[in-house]
């Protein structure tokens, strides 16, 4: 899957990967754990928590790979460094 930015990076998911531990059952709101593990020069690897409303269970977990892509050959380009400062929010 491509994702084409308006202006904005252009990426491409090159990995993902989900482990289900526990079924979410009934009625709430889980919480979502969301993090950077890594910024390359042209890819970002995410990680992410899927937890009980509480905090206390993780039903599921798992970690996302993405590579920025130059619009015009498709072919993996570094992130700006407007794209860099937007990550580091997400830093582990």
């Amino acid at each position: 899957m491509t994702v084409r930015g308006q202006g904005g990076p252009h990426v491409s998911l090159r990995e993902f990967q989900i482990t289900y531990h526990v079924p979410i059952q009934g009625v709430g709101e889980p919480l979502v754990h969301f993090w950077l593990e890594h910024l390359g020069d042209s890819s970002g690897v995410y990680g992410f928590r899927v937890l009980s409303s509480d905090g206390q269970t993780v039903h599921a977990e798992g970690r996302r790979v993405n590579v920025n892509l130059d619009p015009a050959t498709l072919r993996p380009t570094p992130f700006s460094d407007e794209t860099r400062d937007a990550a580091q929010v997400l830093a582990a």
